[in-house]
């Protein structure tokens, strides 16, 4: 489960800049315009965006002199449940666009981002078939506060009207009756 974005920055060189996920593993694919050419590449990589170090490289002449020049690169252990930025240093040229991933590794069955929550609880969960899937959330009164459906696999709560305290959500599949359960504290 992963999201993606990008912070685009010009780079003439490069056709294309992407990143994908898979079981843990990151994997970047780039293109570099045909006619264009570097000596050598870099692949970086960060956990704050500024401080990059080298993860891999490929050496000599790059790109081509006609057709477009296709490359990939894999990371085999980005950080888990954090945000990786990958970034290429072709030749002498400027960084190419930062890209960056969340990777999120699951543990008994879901994972809470930011808890104790302050303002907004991200609850991760695997989904790969995309069911219908219902969360329950309770308060310690066991009072029902809040339910909705998805059939991604994440709830983004909004806890700004919540007050302090600790809640039960129970994850439902609509379709195969399945559940699991687990707590979340809210701190304003």
């Amino acid at each position: 489960m992963v999201f993606s974005f990008s912070i685009a920055r010009s780079q003439s060189i490069l056709s294309r800049f992407s990143i994908t996920e898979e079981s843990g593993m990151i994997t970047l694919f780039w293109q570099i315009e045909g006619g264009k050419s570097c000596n050598g590449i870099t692949i970086q990589h960060s956990l704050d965006s500024i401080n990059f170090s080298q993860i891999g490289s490929i050496e000599g002449v790059c790109g081509g002199s006609s057709a477009p020049t296709n490359y990939n690169f894999k990371h085999n252990n980005p950080a888990k449940n954090k945000i990786n930025y990958y970034r290429l240093l072709l030749g002498n040229i400027n960084p190419s666009q930062t890209i960056f991933k969340l990777v999120i590794d699951i543990k008994n069955g879901y994972l809470i981002q930011q808890n104790p929550v302050s303002e907004i609880a991200n609850i991760f969960f695997e989904n790969d078939k995309s069911s219908l899937l219902e969360i329950l959330i309770y308060n310690i009164n066991g009072q029902l506060i809040f339910n909705s459906q998805t059939k991604e696999n994440m709830f983004q709560i909004n806890t700004s009207n919540f007050i302090n305290g600790q809640y039960l959500f129970v994850l439902n599949s609509i379709k195969d009756n399945t559940h699991f359960q687990g707590k979340f504290i809210v701190l304003h």
